[in-house]
């Protein structure tokens, strides 16, 4: 991709050098501060020393030179970066970051209403109702399993956002 290509040879040319185990995360010290870069197609993020006037300067004269060649729009401190939420707690110098929003709203996305009515541990008197949520099979309105059902199975499922929901569930568990 070119962009791509562009982003990693405007990023290099500032003295940032590439992480060996993800191409996404570049390190540069300079002057014995250490700036890191987190890349994801066009969305940049940059941490620098917190409280140091010499770090902010440097992040900024980078910020500056790669903007000759790639537009960017400054936003601040992130509150979030591709579904991962940022939270800082400046006092003791800690950040967490969470999925809380990503998981409800892949929740909502890809499960249905019956989903959402079962607490854990399903409540008593409601288990037999529970027991016929099994994924693809398919029931006949006396609750019991159609036949052939091999066939009723791929048809329950063609046209579900199948892969949709395995990337959303993947991304969650590597982030």
């Amino acid at each position: 991709n070119e962009f791509m290509n562009l982003n990693v040879t405007t990023i290099e040319k500032e003295g940032f050098e590439r992480d060996l185990t993800d191409p996404n995360l570049f390190k540069r010290t300079k002057n014995e501060i250490t700036l890191r870069l987190g890349v994801y197609v066009d969305n940049i993020l940059l941490a620098y020393p917190r409280n140091n006037a010499a770090a902010r300067k440097q992040m900024d004269e980078f910020l500056s030179s790669y903007e000759k060649t790639i537009r960017i729009e400054r936003r601040g401190k992130p509150h979030s970066f591709m579904g991962v939420e940022i939270n800082y707690n400046m006092e003791d110098g800690h950040i967490h970051l969470g999925q809380k929003q990503y998981i409800e709203q892949t929740f909502k996305q890809f499960c249905s209403n019956s989903t959402m009515s079962f607490k854990t541990p399903v409540s008593p008197g409601r288990e037999n109702e529970f027991m016929k949520l099994q994924g693809a099979k398919v029931y006949n309105k006396e609750g019991v399993l159609d036949k052939p059902e091999t066939q009723k199975r791929r048809d329950a499922v063609s046209g579900k956002p199948y892969r949709a929901l395995m990337g959303c569930l993947l991304w969650m568990n590597m982030t």
